[in-house]
């Protein structure tokens, strides 16, 4: 018996939302140690993330795929064939007035990063006078803003 018939698969988003709601309600009832679980969970995902993303796997995927022409559909599931990922190198180009405001844009993005450490560090209540305008202005720190969460790491 291989790893994959090990699993029960929630291959339709009816049956996923269920698993999910089942697995939610064991940890809310206290069923499963909720570390023990996300340390279970994260440690698939990372094994399954590791397969989907495999070029091999993907190849063999799309070969599969292509069989059937640009989809196939397993149990409710339906595989698609495109494109993903699709960019454009616009420095190619040879255009003048592009390369003058992409110049422009990083110069802006270094400017504002700059500023943004420097507000970072200021002190509340700090007064600044604007060298363009004389204006007198009061300076604060950004807020933070966070979510509380947790990390997962493996040995």
């Amino acid at each position: 018996m291989n790893e994959l018939s090990k699993i029960d698969y929630p291959v339709t988003k009816a049956a996923q939302a269920s698993w999910a709601d089942g697995i939610k309600r064991a940890l809310t009832d206290g069923e499963v140690n909720p570390v023990e679980f996300i340390a279970k969970l994260r440690g698939l995902r990372s094994a399954l993330d590791i397969v989907d993303k495999d070029k091999d796997v993907r190849d063999i995927v799309i070969r599969e795929i292509s069989k059937h022409g640009k989809s196939a559909t397993w149990n409710g599931a339906t595989l698609t064939v495109k494109d993903t990922g699709a960019r454009y190198d616009y420095t190619a180009c040879g255009d003048p007035v592009y390369d003058d405001l992409a110049r422009k844009l990083k110069e802006l993005e270094d400017r504002i990063k700059e500023r943004e450490a420097f507000l970072k560090a200021v002190q509340p209540g700090t007064t600044l006078v604007m060298k363009d305008t004389g204006e007198v202005v009061t300076l604060y720190p950004p807020v933070h803003m966070a979510t509380e969460s947790y990390s997962v790491t493996f040995k």
